[in-house]
């Protein structure tokens, strides 16, 4: 690693990465941090399928404005899931910003939302998390449930935990969860139903 060091170029994006992610093997989270936040601010990238040193590193110029974008987003990724670790959520909530411009998957969208959530930024984060459990996401079915029976939308919350239980039949978390609003909403032959046919 400190032949890496002394021989990376701090404004080339291809080794900075290199570095960052030699850090990331070796389980350094700050050090991981610092050289893939100074990797997003610089060019050129290497394509996601080159990450860990596989194929022969593009340089920014040779690549797409989708590729540019999906590479910059992998190593925000990379990034974010340092600072998680971390407890730094300000710079994790950037990092999963910069993800978004690129062909963001629902799980990059729960991860902004947790961390709006921790910021204390509840309406984005509650956006976030209807859009996914729109889409089936049923830990996010989960969430809204929870947030609802929490501002008394006892209704609403219903049916966030039922379409979670529906997904996951099975699970006995989701089956309380359905009964104990079932009996909010005075109706408590329906929870025990639920409770048998958990």
């Amino acid at each position: 690693l400190r032949l890496r060091l002394a021989a990376c170029d701090p404004t080339d994006g291809v080794a900075a990465r290199a570095v960052g992610e030699t850090w990331l093997r070796l389980g350094d989270l700050p050090q991981t941090s610092t050289w893939l936040a100074r990797t997003l601010n610089l060019q050129p990238y290497a394509t996601p399928e080159q990450v860990g040193g596989v194929g022969a590193l593009t340089s920014a110029d040779e690549l797409s404005n989708d590729e540019r974008l999906a590479a910059r987003a992998a190593i925000a990724r990379q990034l974010a899931s340092a600072l998680r670790a971390q407890g730094r959520t300000l710079e994790e909530t950037a990092a999963r910003e910069i993800v978004l411009k690129s062909e963001a998957t629902i799980d990059d969208y729960v991860a902004l939302a947790d961390c709006y959530s921790k910021l204390g930024r509840n309406d984005e984060a509650l956006r976030i998390w209807l859009g996914a459990a729109d889409k089936g996401h049923v830990p996010s079915m989960v969430k809204v449930a929870r947030i609802f029976a929490q501002q008394g939308r006892n209704e609403e919350a219903l049916r966030w935990a039922t379409l979670a239980l529906n997904n996951e039949p099975t699970n006995p978390d989701y089956a309380l969860m359905v009964a104990e609003l079932q009996a909010r909403l005075h109706d408590p032959e329906g929870a025990r139903q639920t409770l048998l046919d958990a």
